[in-house]
């Protein structure tokens, strides 16, 4: 028996472990799991206790998962897998330990927290993330870099060659049965693969690629970049990485190009490539940092940052279409004599716009410009303005009932038998 695999299975990493899932389920649009995982809330212990004695036994099986076809703004199709709940507890289990801090689980991993604390990776590590990723940027502004590279990896997930980072993480813990559940985890195997046989190519079902979508594959990619987090930072040069968005940062034009170019032979070597400013304007970029440059959702300027104009038009974007579509649902219910149950109404509607705003809020706490908050606050105030006199006239014309429907304060008469 692994002592990696040990502490997976153990019943408090499965409940943390499932206490993320829930949350990030809850905080999703996934419906469908959302019904499960109300169900598994009611008493999570027995069905953590099932799962922990299939892993024991050797027995737990990886279910089959969905595909999803995601547009890009460019019209491409991302793959994003979907998984069953029980798949996640327990990749989000081994994700724990990987990343554990315990001092009796850290001396089994050998090199794999040191691999994952490589100071300019920011993306999917703990305690890190997009403010973390732009201190360090304004740190190397202070030092003298004046001109920046960014880029991303081009079909970067489906690049990822899994057997470097089982091959990994079994030199540094020496763990077979630990690792074999790890490659299981890693697996993509679709439960909806006829529907999508014209662009099942995208997704990762055979050695090479991680399914975009799974707690691990964040950990797998930075596994399979350390070299690149190493090779191309030092010399004058400084490179953050947030999993396959990067930006390069130096003194001169010169110094900065001949990085990249080193950072393409890196990335040839394990199959990927990333984009050059040349060939896609969109996805890479280069220039004087005097000017500003975007990157991570921020607009970066030597004397300050702010939210980038893409970041901001997203989100009005989304109040927008959270106002029109529930404006026209309230003219609904405000003319149906129907009950109203789980159809969201006015209340409803501006709960969650507020949760959307505050969201935001803090995604960009940290930046120090905050005169785009006064302007997008004012852009939504308009917005909710003209939801408001919508909301207004709709209730004016219901009938009684139709009035509280429309409010999405619940009738007692609407409460269905049972």
């Amino acid at each position: 028996m692994g002592k990696v695999e040990f502490a997976v299975r153990r019943i408090d990493n499965l409940y943390r472990a499932w206490a993320a899932v829930r949350s990030n389920v809850n905080a999703s649009g996934q419906e469908t799991f959302k019904a499960e995982v109300k169900s598994i809330s009611q008493n999570p212990i027995p069905h953590l206790r099932r799962i922990q004695n299939d892993l024991k036994r050797r027995q737990f099986a990886f279910e089959k998962q969905h595909a999803v076809l995601k547009t890009k703004s460019t019209g491409a199709k991302r793959p994003i897998v979907v998984s069953p709940i029980n798949n996640r507890i327990v990749q989000r289990g081994i994700l724990n330990v990987l990343q554990s801090e315990n001092d009796k689980i850290t001396p089994l991993l050998g090199e794999i927290g040191n691999a994952l604390r490589t100071r300019t990776s920011v993306g999917g590590i703990p305690k890190r993330g997009v403010a973390y990723g732009i201190k360090l940027i304004q740190e190397a502004l202070r030092s003298g870099a004046t001109y920046y590279l960014r880029s991303d990896i081009r079909d970067f997930f489906t690049k990822v060659p899994k057997s470097e980072v089982t091959d990994f993480v079994q030199k540094q813990t020496g763990d077979g049965d630990f690792v074999s559940l790890l490659e299981q985890a890693l697996g993509t195997e679709l439960d909806n693969a006829d529907e999508i046989k014209e662009y099942l190519y995208l997704f990762p079902l055979g050695d090479t690629g991680v399914p975009q979508g799974s707690s691990l594959s964040a950990f797998a990619g930075n596994v399979v970049l350390r070299d690149f987090d190493a090779l191309t930072n030092g010399r004058k040069i400084t490179t953050i990485r947030y999993i396959d968005d990067f930006v390069i940062l130096g003194a001169s034009e010169g110094a900065v190009k001949k990085a990249f170019s080193s950072a393409v032979t890196v990335l040839g070597n394990l199959g990927m490539q990333a984009y050059g400013p040349d060939e896609n304007p969109e996805k890479s970029k280069c220039g004087s940092i005097g000017n500003g440059f975007d990157f991570l959702g921020c607009t970066i300027r030597p004397n300050g940052v702010a939210p980038s104009k893409k970041s901001k038009r997203k989100l009005l974007t989304n109040i927008q279409h959270d106002l029109s579509t529930g404006a026209f649902a309230i003219e609904e219910f405000a003319l149906s004599a129907e009950p109203r149950r789980a159809g969201e109404a006015f209340a409803q509607i501006i709960s969650r716009v507020d949760r959307k705003i505050r969201g935001w809020g803090d995604a960009f706490a940290f930046t120090d410009n905050r005169l785009p908050f006064d302007q997008m606050d004012q852009e939504i105030d308009r917005l909710i303005q003209e939801f408001n006199g919508r909301v207004r006239r709709a209730v004016n014309k219901a009938s009684g009932d139709g009035k509280r429907r429309a409010q999405g304060v619940a009738l007692l008469k609407d409460t269905p038998r049972f």
